[in-house]
This record gives structure tokens, C-alpha cells and sequence, in this order.
């Protein structure tokens, strides 16, 4: 979604895409969340990614996030928290604090120098523990517990429609 000039920007608290096609891709992905389709929609093409990474997520019924982040940046270090609050070992909770922050599986296990099914066994533990079938449930559970409760409130009417 994001390639060449196209970009979002928020007014007023709403977000809208430069282009019409850009708003119209945003809203498709946006309906798609809303209809329980997905949890999560990686808004940045796979063969585009560099630099900053955007991915949209179903927080619930009436909630999206959207996480813009650069993979390849300074992060914020959640690994003791995800320790403390979710039961995970150091490997679980450093990759998944890797993952939060858009790291893909390969991306961290290469930075680690460890092999990605040893990378995909950290996150497969640190799942089933906390109860989460998929990454972007996984994802979408954390930005709710880990964040202000205000931070990520839907439009005022409750219709993601007029975003």
C-alpha cells in the first residue's frame, strides 16, 4: 500500500490516504478487520519493505490499531514485561518483542544467528502459553494489555466507515 508518494496522514483523528486508490485500499482493509475476516493486515507490500513497516489490527469489535514501525530501528525493549506478565522465557520473550516491533521470523532468527525453526519452536511456545492461535491474535492481544486503554478508541460514532 505504501509505495512511491503514496502515503496516509491523520486530520481531525481520521486517517486518509493521499490518493483516492490509496483510501480506497485503506478502506477495503479496514472492512476486512471490521468483518471479522482477519486479525491482522500487513498495510506495507512484502517486495517494499524498507524501512518503516505498517501493519493494522482488530483489537476487537469496535477497536483497530494501526503500528507503523521500522524493524531496523531503535525499539522499545518489552522483553522483561512479556517475562513477567506472560509467563515467557528470555528466546520466547526477546522474539516476540522482535515480532511487535515488525521483525519477520527469518529477519530475527538471522539476527540471532539461530535457525528459524528454532525461531518458529520460541514463538510457537510463547503462543501456547497464552492461549494464541496466530500471530496477529497474538499481536492484537498485546497492544491491548500493554498499552493506554485511550490510545486506540474508534471513531466516536462506532463506524469505521468514515475513517
Amino acid at each position: 500500500m505504501f509505495e512511491s508518494d503514496n502515503t496516509l496522514v491523520s486530520r481531525a483523528g481520521k486517517l486518509h490516504g493521499t490518493s483516492r486508490e490509496l483510501e480506497r485500499k485503506l478502506g477495503k482493509s479496514i472492512a476486512a478487520l471490521v468483518a471479522n475476516r482477519h486479525e491482522m493486515i500487513a498495510l506495507t507490500p512484502a517486495s517494499t519493505r524498507s524501512g518503516s513497516v505498517a501493519t493494522l489490527f482488530r483489537l476487537d469489535s469496535d477497536r483497530l490499531a494501526l503500528v507503523i514501525s521500522d524493524p531496523d530501528g531503535p525499539s522499545t525493549d518489552l522483553t522483561g514485561r512479556l517475562m513477567q506478565c506472560y509467563r515467557m522465557t528470555p528466546a520466547e520473550a526477546g522474539l516476540v518483542n522482535a515480532v511487535v516491533q515488525g521483525a519477520s521470523l527469518r529477519a530475527y532468527a538471522a539476527d540471532k544467528q539461530i535457525g528459524y525453526e528454532t525461531a518458529r519452536s520460541h514463538l510457537k511456545s510463547a503462543m501456547a502459553k497464552n492461549g494464541w492461535q496466530r500471530q496477529g491474535e497474538m499481536i492484537a492481544d498485546l497492544l491491548r494489555q500493554m498499552t493506554d486503554a485511550g490510545l486506540f478508541r474508534g471513531p466516536s460514532n462506532g463506524n469505521f466507515d468514515d475513517f
